[in-house]
């Protein structure tokens, strides 16, 4: 009946467990495990939409509006603010489908190279998605050969493009109903058109698109370890040798050694500028394997991960404990003032719909540390 307590429920001393939630929850009819409820409560504090004292944060107020996946819908908020929101719509939708590239067994290798050309250098699978759906809709502005000769030359699928391309529309209304972007009304009659392209401002820069993949899906870090540097003689001198793929390692907290997929672009690479994954998607069959995966740069990490510790002996900045950065305690303290600052901005928010955060001071200085990072 409702209001009892599971047993179950209990702790080992034969008092309830504490917080508001586990309580709340318990007394449902049917009432989900308690190891569900608390993992579901750590993703929430995880991703800052809860505080430990079981409070929604501003983001957490700004994700109980939306009718979305809440590592979906930050992902989405973070990019309206800092101006990258067309590639990020793509990335966003595409999670719910599932890849657009399709590769037949015989010609698996030339499927492959399709993928890799589609990153670049971004050494991101993301990324990659979001240069074939663009390349689709120019293709698709030049007639029906034209966009068929495109799917069929780059093992790309326009069921899942145009299903992707549903989604964005989806998605796009969504922030609409909470004032991040001009109704749908309002740009058709182009009283909101300048608007919404200022949120795509920075769409060009990989390097806030990684980081605004890094905000939506934090905790899910992958430590690269490279192998020992070593070093050939050429003509021109000695130069550092780039290790073979197989020869790195990769560590996530939760899980310890994980895999990529061979499936992904990342599969293939020697060496990352950064060793610092992110990643959406995660299968165990005989190993773990990470099957979209993202190189990051620190300052997404320092700016969007966990809780930050200074090590002042050591001049060094940790996240969550377990990733270290060597930095001046300054550093820490200018990273707390502006994830304050994007907290406040937040909640100005759900104050005020209207108001435009993404024209702020703070917002600029976030895209300069996330432009300039080194690579």
């Amino acid at each position: 009946m409702v209001g009892e307590i599971p047993s179950s429920w209990e702790s080992g001393n034969g008092g309830l467990l504490p917080g508001k939630v586990e309580t709340v929850v318990a007394q449902m009819l049917t009432p989900p495990s308690i190891d569900a409820v608390r993992t579901a409560l750590k993703s929430l504090e995880d991703l800052n939409a809860l505080d430990k004292a079981e409070t929604l944060t501003p983001l957490g107020l700004h994700l109980a509006r939306m009718p979305v996946d809440a590592q979906v819908g930050k992902l989405l908020i973070f990019a309206c603010m800092l101006k990258c929101l067309d590639p990020i719509l793509t990335i966003a939708a595409s999670l719910s489908a599932r890849s657009p590239f399709v590769s037949p067994i015989e010609r698996r290798e030339e499927a492959a190279a399709a993928w890799l050309k589609f990153a670049g250098n971004s050494k991101s699978d993301h990324m990659a998605v979001v240069v074939a759906y663009n390349g689709w809709l120019n293709a698709r502005q030049d007639g029906w050969d034209a966009e068929s000769n495109y799917l069929s030359g780059n093992f790309l699928s326009r069921e899942v493009l145009a299903g992707i391309e549903a989604s964005r529309s989806d998605y796009l209304q969504i922030l609409a109903d909470l004032g991040f972007v001009p109704r749908f009304e309002d740009r058709e009659h182009g009283k909101g058109q300048s608007a919404e392209d200022s949120l795509s401002t920075n769409a060009n820069s990989v390097r806030v698109v990684k980081a605004l993949i890094c905000a939506g899906f934090y905790p899910n870090i992958v430590r690269v370890h490279h192998p020992e540097k070593t070093f050939v003689q050429t003509e021109g001198g000695t130069v550092q040798k780039t290790a073979a793929a197989h020869e790195l390692r990769f560590f996530t907290k939760e899980d310890g050694r994980v895999f990529l997929h061979p499936a992904s672009v990342n599969f293939p690479v020697g060496h990352f500028e950064s060793p610092y994954l992110v990643f959406t998607e995660k299968v165990k069959t005989s190993k773990v394997f990470l099957r979209q995966s993202t190189m990051v740069p620190a300052y997404a990490l320092l700016l969007f991960g966990g809780e930050i510790r200074v090590k002042h002996e050591r001049q060094a900045i940790t996240v969550d404990t377990w990733l270290q950065f060597e930095a001046p305690a300054r550093i820490a303290v200018l990273i707390r003032e502006l994830r304050m600052k994007v907290d406040s901005l937040l909640l100005q928010k759900i104050q005020q719909p209207s108001v435009n955060i993404s024209s702020s001071p703070v917002i600029e200085v976030l895209i300069r540390l996330l432009t300039t990072d080194g690579f």
